[in-house]
């Protein structure tokens, strides 16, 4: 049995203590039951440091009706301990490719459902991290607007002992392409993709992805919708369409016209945005990505052409500063924040 490469790392690369700092986050424990349910603890910020990351387990609900609640990503009941804390881990591949797709098989179904959520910029990592946990035997395409940002949140999520991290985006280094990325991750199950919505554009969605998480704002609404209505996915799927709106962006659900479109409740795990904000105070290597990801975010925004949903005289950099961790200055801050054309320089 073949393996495929390691998950690309940061430009930065990843620091010995940077892992044994993540290291921390990932002693798993079981969640409690109740009357034969799965309940989600409520950990304090001492148990986040000390003890696993599924005690940092949410859920994102459909909001009740009729008095009960459809619960969307299922719970992880015991993820295989033999993958965690190595720092490089190996994903196991077939020796020979699937056959191609029929698009026109029976097995297939025309469209994803539509979801969104509404939640604050500061509490978007929050609400993010437990839909990802939720969906941690699933497949997931996160899609984020900015490259830096796609980078930014692949290198986070491995820290955070995340399994099979992907990310695809514009700047991939000399020896990773994008459209290897793409291949090894279509043939990956389960597996996230964070992914520039430049780079995504280049390519089919995969016909197994069951989440199609909208986590940026989209360049054009329509084209969106239309994306994730028209895409051939199988049936088997969970095939859900996440869009994630602040409550100043829900201009954005006029264009879905006659389309059904959900709303779904985002619980956040309060302790968790501040453990991360510390993870990325404490090294300058993931504190450089996250600043590099705030501000190209800031300037997309501000340069959206869709200024009726997204407005940028409405918009609070602090709490979207807080949506990257809290990211500081970094010593050579010029080479951060100063942009010629749309570009960082």
């Amino acid at each position: 049995m073949k393996t495929a490469p390691d998950p690309p790392a940061s430009s930065g690369g990843e620091t010995p203590s940077l892992r044994r700092l993540s290291s921390s986050l990932s002693r798993d424990t079981p969640p409690r039951k109740k009357g034969g349910k799965m309940l989600d603890p409520t950990p304090t910020e001492s148990q986040i440091v000390e003890s696993s990351s599924s005690k940092l387990k949410s859920s994102i609900s459909l909001k009740p009706e009729n008095g009960g609640a459809v619960v969307l990503y299922e719970p992880l009941d015991s993820p295989d301990e033999n993958l965690r804390g190595s720092g490089q881990i190996k994903v196991p591949r077939s020796k020979t490719k699937p056959p191609p797709v029929d698009y026109e098989s029976e097995d297939m179904r025309k469209g994803f459902d539509h979801c969104f959520v509404s939640v604050p910029c500061k509490e978007r990592l929050s609400v993010l991290f437990a839909t990802l946990r939720r969906s941690s035997e699933r497949k997931v395409v996160v899609i984020c607007s900015t490259w830096e940002s796609a980078a930014f949140h692949a290198v986070l999520f491995r820290q955070l002992e995340m399994l099979h991290v992907y990310e695809m985006h514009e700047n991939m280094t000399k020896n990773r392409d994008v459209a290897d990325v793409y291949e090894e991750f279509v043939y990956q199950y389960p597996g996230i993709l964070f992914a520039s919505e430049i780079a995504m554009r280049e390519f089919e969605t995969p016909p197994n992805v069951d989440y199609f998480v909208q986590y940026e704002p989209p360049m054009d609404p329509t084209e969106y919708i239309y994306r994730m209505s028209t895409a051939r996915i199988y049936r088997t799927s969970c095939h859900k369409a996440l869009l994630f709106l602040t409550p100043d962006e829900m201009t954005f659900l006029e264009y879905f016209d006659q389309i059904e479109n959900k709303e779904l409740e985002g619980r956040k795990v309060k302790e968790f945005q501040d453990s991360v904000e510390k993870l990325v105070s404490k090294h300058s290597e993931l504190n450089d990505l996250a600043w590099k990801a705030f501000r190209a975010f800031v300037f997309a925004y501000e340069t959206h052409s869709y200024n009726n949903i997204y407005d940028h005289s409405k918009i609070d950099e602090g709490r979207i500063r807080r949506s990257f961790g809290q990211p500081h200055i970094p010593g050579c801050s010029s080479k951060y924040d100063l942009y010629n054309g749309g570009a960082i320089v």
